[in-house]
């Protein structure tokens, strides 16, 4: 699972807490999984990502061509009074949570991804 915190400089930052391998080692034609945790609301405004729209990062690095596959999906409602409601004709809102795989896959059909995995495989 991923969690976000507020790295307080403004930022965000990720903290894997669970690894698909109990070594915690992932390799080229691998896969991790995620959750992604977000609501109806936020996912149904004007110009949000598709959760199949993300890619995975290593050590700051984006890797093209790693967009994720939705094992599954879970909705939950808000508690009531924890949504926004203006009118109380509005459908209340959902905690959605995805997850994802992301197959870890050498895409080098982009400059992009030959400097993303050029710049890995330096390190």
């Amino acid at each position: 699972m991923v969690q976000m915190s507020d790295a307080g400089d403004g930022t965000k930052k990720a903290e894997c807490t669970t690894h698909p391998r109990q070594n915690g080692e992932i390799g080229i034609g691998g896969k991790v999984g995620f959750e992604v945790t977000t609501t109806h609301e936020l996912m149904d405004e004007q110009g949000a990502p598709e959760v199949t729209d993300l890619i995975l990062y290593l050590d700051g690095q984006a890797l093209p061509g790693t967009h994720p596959v939705v094992e599954s999906q879970t909705n939950e409602p808000l508690p009531p009074g924890s949504g926004d409601n203006e009118e109380k004709t509005q459908e209340a809102d959902s905690v959605v949570t995805f997850r994802l795989i992301f197959p870890i896959t050498r895409d080098l059909s982009s400059e992009k991804g030959v400097a993303s995995w050029k710049k890995l495989l330096e390190d």
